[in-house]
């Protein structure tokens, strides 16, 4: 929900980053949509499948513009979903 209500740093990082202004939104309700979706049965892999995917793109600007220091948690959080998609 942070990315969602985007205070000042989470906007700057995404300044940094070159994103537009307001994505942060869009990836909040995106992270959101693939967290509800690890909560339904039978599809909880379409939720750690979505969750991957965005925190890949995340890992990429990451690594793209050497922000190293939020690198690990990304990584950690993209193995959980990859995962949670294979075993979903």
């Amino acid at each position: 929900m942070v990315n969602v209500i985007g205070p000042r740093s989470i906007r700057d990082s995404f300044a940094h980053w070159g994103y537009p202004a307001g994505i942060h939104r869009l990836k909040g309700g995106l992270e959101a949509t693939a967290r509800s979706l690890l909560l339904i049965p039978g599809i909880s892999c379409t939720g750690g499948i979505g969750g991957a995917v965005i925190l890949l793109a995340a890992i990429m600007t990451l690594i793209r513009h050497r922000d190293w220091s939020h690198l690990p948690g990304a990584v950690v959080l993209a193995a959980v979903a990859g995962a949670v998609a294979i075993g979903g």
